[in-house]
Protein backbone atom coordinates (compact mmCIF):
# COMPACT_ATOMS: atom_id res chain seq x y z
CA UNK A 1 0.00 0.00 0.00
CA UNK A 2 2.92 2.26 0.70
CA UNK A 3 4.76 1.86 -2.50
CA UNK A 4 1.26 2.93 -4.20
CA UNK A 5 1.03 5.55 -2.24
CA UNK A 6 4.58 6.68 -2.84
CA UNK A 7 4.16 6.30 -6.74
CA UNK A 8 0.95 8.18 -6.88
CA UNK A 9 2.44 11.42 -5.34
CA UNK A 10 5.70 11.29 -7.18
CA UNK A 11 2.98 11.15 -9.93
CA UNK A 12 1.72 14.29 -9.08
CA UNK A 13 5.50 15.76 -8.17
CA UNK A 14 5.10 15.68 -4.55
CA UNK A 15 7.59 13.52 -3.56
CA UNK A 16 9.52 16.00 -1.60
CA UNK A 17 7.07 15.70 0.91
CA UNK A 18 6.92 12.60 1.69
CA UNK A 19 9.69 12.55 4.53
CA UNK A 20 10.60 15.42 6.90
CA UNK A 21 14.22 15.98 5.76
CA UNK A 22 14.44 13.84 2.83
CA UNK A 23 16.31 15.86 -0.36
CA UNK A 24 14.04 17.35 -2.94
CA UNK A 25 12.78 14.83 -5.37
CA UNK A 26 13.87 14.17 -8.53
CA UNK A 27 11.23 14.26 -10.58
CA UNK A 28 9.66 18.07 -11.45
CA UNK A 29 7.36 19.23 -14.25
CA UNK A 30 7.05 22.18 -15.83
CA UNK A 31 4.74 20.62 -18.19
CA UNK A 32 1.26 18.93 -17.14
CA UNK A 33 1.62 16.28 -15.28
CA UNK A 34 -0.18 13.78 -17.43
CA UNK A 35 1.72 14.38 -19.81
CA UNK A 36 5.32 12.92 -18.44
CA UNK A 37 5.87 9.43 -19.07
CA UNK A 38 5.28 6.75 -16.00
CA UNK A 39 8.62 4.70 -16.92
CA UNK A 40 10.90 7.92 -16.46
CA UNK A 41 8.24 8.49 -13.23
CA UNK A 42 9.69 5.23 -11.75
CA UNK A 43 12.87 5.66 -13.23
CA UNK A 44 13.63 9.23 -11.23
CA UNK A 45 12.04 7.43 -8.27
CA UNK A 46 14.96 4.35 -8.51
CA UNK A 47 17.48 7.18 -8.91
CA UNK A 48 16.27 8.62 -5.65
CA UNK A 49 17.28 5.18 -4.05
CA UNK A 50 20.69 5.79 -5.25
CA UNK A 51 23.13 7.57 -3.08
CA UNK A 52 25.48 7.79 -6.30
CA UNK A 53 24.98 7.74 -9.89
CA UNK A 54 27.69 7.31 -12.40
CA UNK A 55 28.03 9.26 -16.11
CA UNK A 56 29.80 7.70 -18.67
CA UNK A 57 31.45 10.04 -21.30
CA UNK A 58 34.44 9.79 -24.28
CA UNK A 59 37.21 12.29 -23.83
CA UNK A 60 37.70 11.61 -27.69
CA UNK A 61 40.51 8.55 -27.31
CA UNK A 62 38.98 6.74 -23.56
CA UNK A 63 35.91 6.24 -21.95
CA UNK A 64 35.39 8.64 -18.63
CA UNK A 65 33.35 7.34 -15.96
CA UNK A 66 32.58 9.95 -12.78
CA UNK A 67 30.02 9.92 -9.74
CA UNK A 68 27.33 12.38 -9.46
CA UNK A 69 25.85 13.23 -6.56
CA UNK A 70 21.99 14.44 -7.51
CA UNK A 71 20.28 14.95 -10.65
CA UNK A 72 16.87 15.78 -12.04
CA UNK A 73 14.33 14.26 -14.60
CA UNK A 74 11.96 17.64 -15.87
CA UNK A 75 9.81 17.11 -18.42
CA UNK A 76 10.72 13.24 -19.37
CA UNK A 77 14.63 14.63 -19.97
CA UNK A 78 17.31 13.42 -17.20
CA UNK A 79 18.94 16.55 -16.16
CA UNK A 80 22.88 16.76 -15.51
CA UNK A 81 24.58 20.20 -14.01
CA UNK A 82 28.03 20.66 -14.43
CA UNK A 83 30.24 23.70 -15.18
CA UNK A 84 32.00 24.91 -18.05
CA UNK A 85 35.66 24.38 -16.63
CA UNK A 86 34.94 20.51 -15.62
CA UNK A 87 36.12 18.47 -18.54
CA UNK A 88 32.94 16.38 -18.16
CA UNK A 89 31.59 19.95 -19.61
CA UNK A 90 34.11 19.67 -23.05
CA UNK A 91 32.93 15.90 -23.33
CA UNK A 92 29.73 16.48 -23.38
CA UNK A 93 30.32 18.90 -25.94
CA UNK A 94 32.16 16.74 -28.25
CA UNK A 95 30.64 13.67 -27.30
CA UNK A 96 27.24 13.49 -26.42
CA UNK A 97 25.84 10.14 -26.22
CA UNK A 98 26.56 8.72 -22.64
CA UNK A 99 24.87 6.68 -20.39
CA UNK A 100 24.52 6.90 -16.24
CA UNK A 101 24.11 4.29 -14.46
CA UNK A 102 23.34 3.72 -10.34
CA UNK A 103 22.87 1.09 -7.54
CA UNK A 104 20.07 1.21 -5.20
CA UNK A 105 20.91 1.06 -1.87
CA UNK A 106 19.32 -1.84 -1.10
CA UNK A 107 22.00 -3.63 -3.56
CA UNK A 108 18.77 -5.74 -5.31
CA UNK A 109 18.81 -3.28 -8.65
CA UNK A 110 20.58 -0.90 -11.06
CA UNK A 111 19.02 1.82 -12.91
CA UNK A 112 20.52 2.37 -16.63
CA UNK A 113 19.57 5.83 -18.78
CA UNK A 114 21.22 6.01 -22.37
CA UNK A 115 20.53 9.25 -24.23
CA UNK A 116 21.98 12.37 -25.88
CA UNK A 117 23.00 14.99 -23.57
CA UNK A 118 22.13 18.40 -25.31
CA UNK A 119 23.47 21.96 -23.39
CA UNK A 120 20.00 23.39 -22.45
CA UNK A 121 19.78 27.11 -23.56
CA UNK A 122 16.62 27.61 -22.06
CA UNK A 123 16.61 30.61 -19.81
CA UNK A 124 13.47 29.22 -18.45
CA UNK A 125 14.87 26.02 -17.51
CA UNK A 126 17.61 27.24 -15.54
CA UNK A 127 15.08 29.35 -13.33
CA UNK A 128 13.04 26.35 -12.37
CA UNK A 129 15.75 24.21 -11.64
CA UNK A 130 18.15 26.63 -9.89
CA UNK A 131 15.04 27.22 -7.49
CA UNK A 132 14.80 24.18 -6.88
CA UNK A 133 18.12 22.78 -6.60
CA UNK A 134 19.57 26.35 -5.44
CA UNK A 135 22.83 24.53 -4.14
CA UNK A 136 23.94 24.11 -7.83
CA UNK A 137 24.26 27.85 -8.96
CA UNK A 138 25.96 29.11 -5.69
CA UNK A 139 28.62 26.48 -6.31
CA UNK A 140 29.08 27.17 -10.44
CA UNK A 141 27.71 30.68 -10.29
CA UNK A 142 28.12 31.80 -13.72
CA UNK A 143 29.68 28.50 -15.19
CA UNK A 144 26.58 26.76 -14.62
CA UNK A 145 25.34 25.16 -17.35
CA UNK A 146 22.56 22.03 -17.70
CA UNK A 147 22.52 19.47 -20.27
CA UNK A 148 18.82 17.69 -21.03
CA UNK A 149 19.57 14.01 -22.03
CA UNK A 150 17.01 12.99 -24.80
CA UNK A 151 15.86 8.91 -23.79
CA UNK A 152 17.32 6.55 -26.53
CA UNK A 153 16.86 3.98 -23.00
CA UNK A 154 16.03 3.39 -19.65
CA UNK A 155 16.28 0.55 -17.29
CA UNK A 156 15.75 -1.07 -13.89
CA UNK A 157 17.36 -4.32 -13.39
CA UNK A 158 16.81 -6.24 -10.40
CA UNK A 159 19.59 -8.58 -8.95
CA UNK A 160 19.12 -12.05 -10.12
CA UNK A 161 18.21 -13.86 -7.10
CA UNK A 162 15.24 -11.61 -6.52
CA UNK A 163 13.28 -13.66 -9.41
CA UNK A 164 12.75 -9.35 -10.63
CA UNK A 165 12.10 -9.14 -14.51
CA UNK A 166 13.89 -6.14 -16.21
CA UNK A 167 12.17 -3.02 -16.87
CA UNK A 168 13.52 -1.64 -20.10
CA UNK A 169 11.89 1.10 -22.68
CA UNK A 170 13.38 2.16 -25.84
CA UNK A 171 12.48 5.33 -26.72
CA UNK A 172 11.89 6.39 -30.89
CA UNK A 173 14.15 9.03 -31.81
Amino acid sequence: MRIKVLFSLVCWGLASVLLAGAPKSYLSFRQDASQTDSFLQHVAVAFEQAKWMYVATFDGTAARVRPFGYTAIIDNRLILATSTKKEVYAQLKQCPEIEVCATQSDGKSFVRYKGKAIESESAELLAFFTERFPFFQKKYKETLRLFQLEPEMAGIFPEGRTGAKPETKIFKK
